[in-house]
């Protein structure tokens, strides 16, 4: 008996061994396709660490690089332009593989879609839309979202138009007994005036400046205990409302806190919504700027900046090349692998905004990808695209490239293979007509007056009245419809104006002034342009394009709180005759538009205020005073050159020589 175990044990040791040796001799890659596009991606990824940003390298300043590497910054951009070559190597290398096996691509069509069991915040604006009608608040919530934040319009500040959609869905969401709403629209109230003061036109950003005192808001500490239990969207909303304010970092660490214990019990939610806590801000940056400015601000690179300029930077390098500053611990650096890790434990349970994160962010974590870690990048992007899954479908489409998903993926399938699965997941999942998710408004342009207006509404439930509104502005071709279509878009512009909106009525106006659904009247578009002036109070930061028929590009961009004012001047110099037209106004708007016409943009504006000098709108004619607009304007637009040209560049007429 002892015999045959010491047999057993010694054959045991002998296969162990065998496959010991086998492995160590074994090829690290197979002679595959697949294996091979392995093989050089890996070789792609060890040339960038995960500091250098989820682009792994991609367009770093030299700073950086220097600052993450401790090399001078000569030797940094000697550095980065090497990796860069062999890289574009490599990249040039599967490019060739690619074209000459022209894989196709394996995809299950069948697959039903079914968005029950996501979260509101992983479908469509159509979908909330229409669980916000089941009395679902959170749908109500993500509905404020959209409308505020994510639709044509993704400017930081509320215009008025979006902030009341906001307040409006705020409301429905505290309607229908949703914790943290009460807090959050009492903190919109508050913040709304305090961001209005924080950017100055013409100036850009005040000094930055923390966040006024909230705590004593009422429902402040029922959406503080929202946070104990991880609730991400409401915080969401409190960071979007104070736009570039300074935060307190208590509520976010609460949060985190409470979603990071789930987490580790094996809660993929909570995993998820860490994943996009903690992910979702590198969106427009990478994680390496977050990283410099850690390295710089721990106690030893405070007391590195203390030193003579001539020391400082050699310095805080030699500690950087000695490992005593390391970008890997820096809290960045921390946070991301851990919730990597999160969004990886959840795609491989089955979440697709797991998958989606790891794919999307995680990926960069990742030095080396193991046989499994490859087959997982395309298993995922097969099942995001087979089920629809919303967020990755839009953001691919609407172009945000990251290299570790597109440039691995362009490298893999044929473009125009890769080209066509995508734009069947697009059309499927709906998204191919829902506005919010395209570049341009499409207007109806059905036969029927009540069929048009009923669809407006639609449009303006999806996605809010603003981005309807500067359609109208923006596109003269949409007013190419037969008469009653033209009546329908009048009709719901004068609704939304005598709601009150600003931008309603400037769009009023536009049409009365170039007749436009309407016949042309100077003395209603006078009228329009001055109320929406008047209605615009602690809003206006947000950009006003529209068509403008008398300029050389055709369009004019500003701020709405100067879009009012430049169109009754543009309205004032164009037509010297109408009843109202007041030149003493005309010319208080001149002076107070001044200030902003030294932009290299603002050629109109400075042919407008030339033209008031040299007509006497106002004033007294002051042809040097006219010229002075018209050379600053000239370089930018063609009617200040054509002006100058008429008054001579420097000669005088009687009026200045007296």
């Amino acid at each position: 008996m002892r015999k045959k175990i010491v047999r057993i044990i010694v054959v045991s040791l002998l296969a162990m061994a065998a496959v010991m040796i086998w492995w160590a001799t074994a090829p690290e890659y197979g002679d595959s396709y697949s294996e091979q596009q392995r093989k050089l991606w890996n070789e792609r990824r060890a040339l960038y660490p995960l500091s250098w940003g989820k682009e792994r390298g991609y367009d770093l300043s030299d700073w950086t690089v220097s600052y993450l590497t401790g090399k001078n910054r000569d030797d940094a951009e000697s550095f980065a332009k090497q990796k860069a070559i062999r890289n574009k190597e490599l990249a040039a290398e599967q490019m060739q593989l690619r074209d000459a096996e022209k894989l196709d691509f394996q995809l299950d069509r069948n697959v039903p879609l079914d968005f029950s069991s996501l979260p509101a915040s992983q479908v469509s604006v159509r979908e909330c839309l229409k669980r916000t009608r089941g009395g679902d608040a959170d749908a109500c919530l993500m509905m404020a979202f959209h409308l505020g934040w994510n639709g044509l319009t993704n400017q930081e500040l509320l215009s008025w138009g979006r902030a009341r959609d906001v307040s409006f869905w705020l409301g429905r969401a505290e309607d229908f007994k949703r914790p943290g709403t009460r807090f959050l629209r009492n903190f919109m109230t508050m913040i709304l005036p305090e961001n209005r003061k924080r950017e100055v036109i013409g100036k850009g950003k005040s000094t930055e400046y923390p966040c006024p005192d909230y705590t004593g808001l009422p429902g402040y500490a029922e959406w503080q205990q929202c946070l104990r239990n991880g609730d991400l969207l409401a915080y969401y909303l409190f960071k979007l409302l104070a736009a570039d304010h300074v935060l307190p970092k208590r509520e976010k660490s609460l949060l985190m806190e409470a979603l990071r214990k789930k987490a580790k019990s094996g809660d993929v939610s909570a995993m998820e919504k860490m994943c996009s806590l903690v992910f979702d801000q590198y969106f427009d940056m990478d994680w390496s700027q977050y990283i410099d400015d850690e390295m710089i601000k721990t106690r030893l690179g405070k007391m590195i900046g203390m030193l003579p300029d001539s020391m400082r930077e050699s310095t805080f390098l030699s500690f950087v090349r000695m490992g005593i500053v390391s970008a890997e611990d820096t809290e960045t650096m921390r946070e991301f692998r851990e919730t990597a890790v999160y969004a990886h434990e959840a795609a491989r349970r089955g979440s697709l905004a797991g998958m989606y994160y790891w794919f999307q962010y995680g990926q960069a974590s990742l030095n080396t990808y193991t046989r499994d870690d490859w087959e997982e990048v395309f298993l995922y992007h097969r099942m995001m695209l087979e089920r629809g899954y919303i967020p990755f479908i839009w953001n691919w489409d609407r172009g945000y490239k990251y290299p570790l998903e597109r440039e691995l993926l362009e490298s893999y399938y044929p473009p125009k293979t890769l080209l066509d699965v995508h734009n069947w997941a697009l059309t499927r999942s709906g998204l191919k007509d829902e506005l919010p998710w395209r570049t341009d408004v499409l207007l109806p342009k059905t036969k029927h007056k009540d069929e048009v207006l009923r669809l407006l509404d639609e449009q303006i439930a999806l996605m809010g009245a603003d981005a309807v509104l500067y359609e109208m502005l923006k596109n003269p071709n949409c007013w190419n419809v037969t008469h009653e279509v033209a009546e329908a878009y009048v009709v719901k512009v004068k609704e939304l104006a005598g709601e009150g909106g600003p931008l309603a009525k400037l769009v009023l106006g536009y049409l009365y002034e170039n007749g436009l659904g309407v016949s042309r009247d100077l003395v209603l578009a006078w009228n329009c342009y001055s109320e929406a002036r008047d209605a615009v109070g602690i809003f206006g930061l947000e950009l006003v394009l529209y068509w403008d028929p008398t300029s050389d590009d055709k369009y004019q961009l500003y701020y709405m709180q100067l879009a009012p004012s430049v169109l009754l001047l543009s309205l004032g110099v164009r037509f010297a005759d109408f009843p109202g037209r007041d030149e003493a106004k005309l010319y208080t708007l001149a002076r107070d538009l001044d200030q902003y016409s030294k932009s290299d943009h603002a050629g109109k504006l400075n042919y407008l205020l030339g033209r008031v000098y040299e007509d006497g709108i106002g004033t007294p004619v002051d042809k040097g005073r006219a010229r002075e607009y018209y050379k600053r304007g000239r370089s930018s637009y063609t009617g200040c050159a054509e002006r100058l040209e008429k008054l001579g560049e420097d000669e005088l007429d009687s009026s200045e020589q007296n």
